[in-house]
């Protein structure tokens, strides 16, 4: 076969999303055309959706040294080094793609999820940035939300999380850190009534159940409050 049939081939595949199938087409294309940066980039997805980051890698760093300017490339080469844990390099690769792309919010979330290791306020601002760009992307404001409390911003950390349970009411998560959010302000009553939905949209939801448990404590109801911890430790936490 040709390149462009083997190509083609691939694309289906891959499209289908059996990556596994599409691999050795991919091959056989690089074979015949060993400097088509398109091909090294979608054989890089294939080896990591895969789950074989250690193999993604060198193709997708082949795909930016042949075409530097595409900043998907850059910013999957970024979520390949993250698996890999390479923390530093993950965050060059999401700040390149941006230099090419500033508006993408899905990449000021990725980035503000490394600077989440390293620097949390710069985190908080990648995350508006991206609810900014992309105002309905769902993971921004629960990131940003469990940054800011880490942050002891309680306040603005439960306006955003307020947001991000309008968004998705059926978010167990999103419930969770909202009830947690309010619990760590005081507001313990309305945290309490948040945890509870928590485990109820997800019963192992343990963190729920823990961080309910705890609540429960501080208002003085002891039995409740250790038959929550108790299934929180049940759930393996």
């Amino acid at each position: 076969m040709t390149y462009q049939n083997e190509y083609n081939s691939a694309m289906f595949l891959y499209d289908a999303g059996q990556f596994e199938q599409a691999i050795p087409h991919f091959n056989k294309a690089l074979a015949s055309e060993p400097a088509c940066p398109s091909s090294h980039h979608i054989l890089g997805l294939c080896w990591y959706f895969c789950g074989r980051p250690d193999l993604a890698i060198d193709y997708l760093e082949r795909a930016v040294d042949l075409d530097p300017q595409d900043h998907e490339a850059h910013h999957n080469l970024g979520n390949v080094r993250k698996d890999l844990g390479l923390i530093d390099k993950a965050i060059s690769s999401y700040e390149r793609a941006l230099e090419l792309s500033p508006e993408w919010g899905e990449a000021h979330y990725s980035l503000g999820n490394m600077l989440a290791y390293t620097d949390r306020s710069r985190a908080v601002d990648e995350y508006r940035l991206a609810i900014k760009f992309s105002p309905d992307y769902f993971p921004a404001y629960v990131n940003l939300g469990g940054c800011l409390s880490s942050l002891g911003d309680f306040e603005e950390a439960i306006k955003i999380l307020r947001a991000a349970v309008t968004l998705r009411p059926d978010s167990s998560g999103a419930n969770q850190s909202l009830g947690q959010a309010l619990v760590s302000k005081g507001e313990l009553d309305e945290g309490i009534k948040f945890l509870r939905i928590a485990i109820a949209l997800e019963e192992s939801n343990a963190l729920a159940h823990h961080c309910l448990g705890l609540a429960l404590e501080k208002i003085g109801s002891a039995k409740e409050s250790q038959d929550e911890l108790k299934r929180a430790r049940d759930l393996g936490m």
